[in-house]
């Protein structure tokens, strides 16, 4: 039987504007990856999560930090049997070892979009960061 699980980053943010301009922010932030450990013939699936409230005043940018990972992988390579043989089993086989660190850190600026006219502008700027980064977008008049 073949299963499917769903990996990489999820980011869940609420936000609740406040009278004074400050924008409240639930932010959980989730990350899952494939490990090179099996269990059951499946790899293992490896999660991290936090979640933080933030208060942050309209435009201005927090960076939150803190998801880390370190995974380490072990490959052994030989002459079956012979890289087996306790001390001289070395000579017949390759044993390498690899460390990998990632850190998830997250910039977010909140932007409270007070009428129609800023929200207009606010996505033509994201529009014109988006094509920027070389994403071509399809725009309305081109379909």
């Amino acid at each position: 039987m073949i299963q499917y699980r769903d990996v990489g980053t999820k980011l869940t943010v609420r936000p609740t504007i406040n009278q004074d301009g400050y924008v409240a922010l639930f932010i959980r932030q989730e990350a899952n990856s494939a490990t090179a450990e099996t269990q059951f013939d499946a790899p293992v699936i490896a999660t991290r999560e936090a979640e933080t409230q933030v208060l942050v005043k309209d435009g201005q940018t927090v960076v939150l930090g803190g998801l880390r990972e370190r995974q380490q992988e072990v490959t052994k390579t030989g002459i079956p049997l012979l890289s087996s043989i306790p001390l001289l089993g070395g000579l017949f086989g390759f044993q390498s070892r690899r460390t990998t660190e990632t850190e998830l850190f997250l910039f977010i600026t909140p932007m409270v979009l007070r009428d129609d006219a800023s929200a207009d502008s606010a996505a033509a700027a994201a529009l014109r960061d988006v094509e920027r980064a070389g994403v071509k977008v399809k725009r309305p008049e081109e379909r």
